[in-house]
């Protein structure tokens, strides 16, 4: 229930706080005096979108704010924190709505800022709000499917919406194989392709580094007869002499023994002997270098044209599908999961296929089910909604609500319904968008609200002159039907009805009030005595006593 709702700047009202009580509450007043804008403030707290126009003038924005308690605190703590709210310890729950006049809105739950629609779909089990051109919603049959549901229980609910789940899985599937059958011409083309690139590729035969085995490869071959020439001419000078031109390890052993005569002779020449020693033997070793490196020199002209042309091959493949070998060898990976999918697809076809045959028949037997109830739910919707209308001086009115199947089952289980109403005994059952007046609609909304509540303990509902168009003993029964739903939920009526007034547990009187050149919009809860004036007014002074109810 609304504990507390506190409205600042917005349209005539400056600032307003109000405590409401359990049961059944009335606000009341002259015509013009605010009472659509209270209205409008409890519709923006919970989740109407907000316009610049509700901002009072002068103000920079509008703020309205409440504190409900639910019945169901532990199932609000367990919700809340779900979406990282933190509750209350009281279990209380803090709405806030900010509209400013750049036209942002704001929305806090306990503090936290949320987005519109989720805060509008985290609140929707608080409050609901009738207001008189919502009553429209009763004129369009779409929405009469949706309120049998409701009104057949949760356990069809939630088959409804396994329904609703087969249904949107069978039209995602069959656009899916619509897809893949559309496609299948530029499909097979892809496979075509793909099938080519990939034989390339495995025909190559591709190896990770071999482009620059390769690389080395020819540089040696088509380089052989000058790097023979080079080390040959290298060895005849180092070690093997030529004609009258000795060898450099000739010569330098020549050197070497004039060198250990000198150490002969001088001791201090030893060092020198060692050091041309040394020196002749590095050059003895590296004589023998040359002549294995020439050994492995390899004229190979067939060889040479065989790894240019493997380079060769490599080079034309890296321009089609990469930078490098390793680039290749990727992409081949990638060309081959892509052909797989493609291949599959004619075998998801037929998978798909079998899934829609067994969709089918699965939202067929659902849809049967679902009708049955539907059918069973629309007998007792009828005679329910019948007592309420008899309640509400509509006695022998005749309620229907009548299924007309789809061609095909869907979300909505293959069927349609639309209410029909004969408001008059002896006349025919007639749509009701054709054939009730704004007061019947009035009457058949709070019965339809009565007979679908069943199941909300807690809500706070709020009626905008449901009883608009109604006077004397019809006002009184809706009245009477408000003040019992007040008995299991917090009622908020605005009204013009001294019948319906007099029944509140609660009444708030709304009034103007000029204040130097401004105008505002003031709220007096009424006592007893108060109550029995503002029903004198609304009634034009006489028999006022009877309509209020006895007083605790």
């Amino acid at each position: 229930m609304l504990l507390t709702l506190c409205i600042e700047n917005f349209a005539l009202i400056e600032r307003l706080e109000l405590e409401l009580a359990e049961g059944f509450t009335v606000f009341t007043g002259e015509t013009g005096a605010g009472k659509s804008i209270i209205m409008d403030a409890l519709a923006l707290l919970t989740g109407a979108r907000g316009a610049t126009e509700f901002i009072r003038h002068g103000a920079q924005e509008t703020r309205v704010s409440g504190v409900f308690l639910p019945a169901d605190r532990e199932g609000w703590v367990v919700k809340l924190q779900q979406q990282g709210i933190e509750p209350e310890e009281d279990g209380t729950i803090f709405l806030e709505r900010v509209l400013n006049l750049n036209g942002r809105s704001q929305c806090r739950i306990n503090g936290r800022l949320l987005p519109l629609n989720q805060y509008r779909e985290l609140i929707g089990g608080l409050a609901e709000i009738h207001a008189q051109h919502q009553q429209q919603f009763l004129l369009r049959p779409e929405r009469h499917l949706e309120l049998l549901d409701r009104y057949a229980g949760r356990d069809h609910c939630q088959q409804v919406r396994q329904l609703a789940q087969l249904a949107r899985r069978y039209r995602q599937l069959l656009a899916t194989k619509e897809e893949l059958q559309a496609s299948g011409r530029q499909r097979w083309r892809e496979i075509d392709l793909l099938r080519y690139q990939l034989q390339e590729i495995d025909k190559a035969q591709l190896q990770p580094g071999e482009e620059e085995e390769l690389l080395e490869r020819v540089q040696l071959l088509g380089q052989a007869e000058r790097l023979a020439q080079s080390c040959g001419r290298a060895y005849e000078l180092l070690a093997a002499g030529s004609g009258r031109q000795p060898a450099a390890l000739d010569l330098l052993a020549q050197v070497m023994e004039e060198v250990k005569q000198l150490a002969r002779l001088h001791q201090g020449a030893t060092p020198l002997a060692t050091e041309v020693e040394e020196c002749y033997y590095r050059l003895e070793e590296l004589a023998r270098e040359l002549s294995r490196y020439q050994e492995k020199i390899e004229f190979d002209p067939e060889g040479l044209e065989l790894a240019q042309e493997r380079l060769d091959l490599i080079k034309q493949l890296c321009k089609k599908y990469g930078s490098t070998v390793t680039d290749v060898l990727a992409y081949r990976e990638q060309i081959k999961l892509e052909l797989n999918k493609l291949e599959q697809a004619e075998e998801n076809l037929e998978e798909i296929q079998l899934q829609l045959e067994q969709l089918e028949q699965e939202g067929k037997e659902l849809a049967e089910v679902v009708n049955g109830q539907r059918r069973q739910a629309a007998i007792l919707l009828a005679r329910a909604i019948e007592n309420q209308l008899a309640d509400l001086a509509m006695a022998g009115s005749r309620f229907s609500v009548q299924l007309s199947p789809t061609e095909h089952w869907s979300q909505n289980g293959g069927s349609d319904a639309e209410f029909f109403l004969s408001p008059n005994p002896g006349e025919p059952l007639k749509p009701l968008a054709k054939i009730a007046s704004g007061g019947e609609l009035s009457r058949i909304l709070l019965a339809l609200r009565t007979v679908l509540l069943t199941e909300e303990p807690g809500i706070t509902l709020v009626f905008d002159e449901v009883d608009a168009g109604l006077s004397g003993a019809a006002a009184r029964k809706v009245g009477e039907k408000l003040a019992q739903l007040g008995q299991q939920y917090q009622v908020l009526s605005i009204t013009h009805s001294p019948a319906v007034a007099g029944l509140a547990d609660q009444h708030f009187y709304i009034y103007k009030e000029v204040v130097g050149e401004r105008t505002f919009t003031r709220v007096k809860t009424l006592a007893a005595e108060e109550r029995l004036t503002e029903l004198a007014r609304m009634v034009g002074g006489e028999h006022t006593g009877e309509l209020l109810k006895a007083q605790g």
